[in-house]
């Protein structure tokens, strides 16, 4: 319902932007990229891949560009995609964090540093460039008035059945910022999906292919 028109809103401004993009970088002939194995080796590297859905908001792979943001659970028969945008927060004014003493300590802190003295700098910044009151609550935030990033909403994907898998990845890679998941079965691609967030476009994209007709019709 709203977050099914979501996602079709997602997609649709997805492709009128990569149309967009696609049409104004293409005065020229492209010429060919070459992929080497030491290239390849290296993408691998920066990608952290799951066999298995995740279990809890942990095991979830996070997109974003900055101000939109997205966590996939990679469910099978029921996905659920966490959404954040970065005014969803719940700080407020605190009137007690004001520390109208940090600045004089700054004279210090530099002549420790000049005289290469850096872990003294840095023990002195800890105990004196620090705000008053109660802070962010030492990871605490959301029972303080520092505040903590709230859930903008739920983007929930489902199917009919879960298919009898032979084979599950769920991956992202840190060096493209593309998180993909593809489910197997009998040895056959079943259903995949490549989820990213736009830079610059304020757009999130949830792709989803069906590779066989009984996945078509889940």
């Amino acid at each position: 319902m709203a977050y099914t028109t979501l996602l079709r809103c997602t997609l649709v401004a997805a492709a009128l932007s990569a149309g967009n993009a696609f049409a104004s970088t293409t005065t020229a002939a492209p010429r060919a990229k070459t992929t080497t194995s030491v290239d390849q080796a290296y993408r691998e590297s920066l990608t952290y891949f799951f066999d298995r859905p995740a279990t809890s908001m942990m095991e979830a792979l996070p997109l974003g560009n900055g101000r939109l943001g997205m966590l996939s659970d990679g469910g099978v028969q029921h996905q659920r995609i966490t959404l954040n945008e970065s005014s969803m927060w719940s700080g407020s004014v605190d009137s007690t964090a004001w520390n109208a003493e940090a600045y004089k300590q700054l004279p210090a802190i530099r002549k420790l540093l000049l005289a290469g003295r850096a872990k003294e700098a840095e023990d002195l910044i800890y105990r004196t460039f620090v705000c008053g009151g109660v802070g962010s609550g030492r990871g605490q935030g959301a029972n303080t008035p520092y505040g903590s990033y709230q859930v903008g909403g739920f983007l929930h994907l489902n199917w009919d059945k879960a298919p009898e898998l032979s084979g599950y990845y769920r991956g992202l890679s840190l060096s493209e910022g593309v998180s993909k998941e593809s489910l197997v079965v009998d040895g056959q691609a079943y259903r995949t999906k490549r989820l990213y967030s736009v830079l610059g476009r304020e757009v999130q994209v949830v792709h989803l292919t069906n590779h066989s007709e009984e996945a078509r019709r889940d």
